[in-house]
């Protein structure tokens, strides 16, 4: 798909997705920039949060900014 977009011409692509494709895109290099945008969302019966902001730090190929 991506080779196909690519004869296209096309050079920018938004992916929308869940753990498994963002995932795939960064573990394959195929993301030079990321923009994150993340609710405040509680989950499960306690209402439990979690830091998005560390785990994207994490990656260090990124800049991580945070508004």
């Amino acid at each position: 798909m991506l080779s196909a977009l690519g004869d296209m011409q096309i050079q920018s692509l938004m992916v929308e997705g869940g753990a498994r494709i963002i995932s795939s895109f960064l573990h394959s290099g195929l993301a030079d920039s990321l923009i994150i945008t993340v609710c405040p969302t509680m989950v499960g019966e306690e209402g439990v949060g979690y830091n998005v902001k560390e785990q994207v730090r994490s990656i260090k190929r990124f800049k991580a900014s945070f508004f």
